[in-house]
């Protein structure tokens, strides 16, 4: 029998909000429409800048790009995704695991990453590569 306690991403496409203190409003308004190419390839792997500071708010994580004093929140399906591809080594690796995590389409689901990956990489609050590795003592 499947399991279907698991959530299904084309159910609840993450969302995320934009805006400076005092307003936000949905990424990919008009207002603030994004232009990304479905079709482009991503990078391989993504990581955190360190001008971008992250709050969890219940199942929400909120995002301060300390650059542009603008703030970013992501709903409970865009901070599941958020935090496979900030802890996992790659674009891959996060999809891989979270094809375990919602029921849907590998396929699909690698779309909605890649998406999601191009917004917030267009935005600056992803950054592609790998993280810097940390300095070994005495060097």
């Amino acid at each position: 029998m499947p399991d279907d306690s698991r959530p299904k991403p084309e159910e609840h496409i993450p969302s995320t909000t934009a805006g400076s203190v005092g307003s936000a409003e949905p990424i990919g308004s008009t207002a603030s429409a994004v232009s990304i190419d479905p079709e482009a390839p991503g990078p391989t792997s993504v990581h955190l800048p360190p001008h971008i500071l992250e709050r969890e708010l219940g199942s929400e994580i909120v995002l301060l790009n300390l650059e542009t004093e603008l703030y970013f929140g992501l709903d409970e399906v865009g901070a599941r995704i958020w935090h496979s591809l900030t802890t996992l080594d790659s674009v891959a690796a996060a999809v891989e695991e979270l094809t375990r995590v919602f029921d849907a389409e590998p396929e699909t689901l690698e779309a909605d990453v890649n998406r999601l990956v191009g917004e917030l990489l267009e935005r600056g609050l992803l950054a592609p590569g790998s993280r810097d590795p940390t300095p070994a003592a005495g060097s």
